[in-house]
């Protein structure tokens, strides 16, 4: 949930930096444009690399999960094959 918050930050923060940039720019309409079209890209960069970062994070966790239920799967056959024999050993 930090990288969602964190994400939701970034893209408020590249809201409010681009009014203000609107505000403050002493340069001609077109290179001011062009500069906040420049920050805006390099901001979008950066939130894309965190929504990247965040989605391997969640792809790494559940991969990790994913193993460990086969395991515990793997485990229970096992543990259940032993208890067949046994119950079969026991019946002969």
């Amino acid at each position: 949930m930090k990288s969602a918050k964190f994400l939701l930050s970034a893209i408020a923060g590249v809201a409010i930096g681009i009014q203000i940039g609107v505000l403050i720019a002493p340069e001609k309409g077109e290179e001011t444009r062009k500069r906040l079209s420049k920050k805006g890209d390099n901001y979008l960069d950066e939130i894309n690399a965190q929504i990247n970062k965040f989605i391997d994070g969640v792809t790494e966790k559940l991969d990790k999960v994913n193993k460990n239920v086969a395991n515990v799967s793997e485990d229970g056959k096992d543990r259940v094959n032993e208890l067949n024999k046994e119950v079969t050993n026991r019946i002969k």
